[in-house]
């Protein structure tokens, strides 16, 4: 992931938590949360005024990718990085699963 990125995602999470609604608590029991990919992407798709299938390809690309790593790996998450982080990959609307993994690596790199 590139460092902008990274920075990003730790300020979204810095500033979203003072606002946002607090979700349910994560248990090892809950699956992933179902985002809408598909609507994240064709959002991110029109960020330069018109719309780009080449953007709108590699982000449906990137959360499918972002999925699958993160199903294994979900229920050893803690819980406080799992709210933040949900937080955070849906500041935007929809939700992120490549925000939500980047937003995990980076908070369990902190750790």
């Amino acid at each position: 992931m590139r460092k902008g990125l990274r920075v990003a995602i730790v300020l979204a999470s810095a500033f979203g938590t003072a606002w946002l609604s607090t979700e349910a608590a994560h248990t090892a029991t809950f699956d992933l949360p179902d985002y809408d990919s598909a609507r994240y992407c064709r959002a991110v798709g029109v960020i330069g005024m018109t719309y780009s299938g080449a953007t709108w390809n590699g982000c449906n690309a990137l959360e499918k990718q972002a999925r699958v790593k993160l199903t294994p790996l979900w229920a050893a998450v803690g819980d406080d990085i799992v709210n933040l982080c949900h937080r955070t990959a849906t500041f935007s609307g929809p939700g992120s699963y490549a925000v939500l993994a980047g937003c995990i690596e980076q908070l369990q790199l902190e750790q």
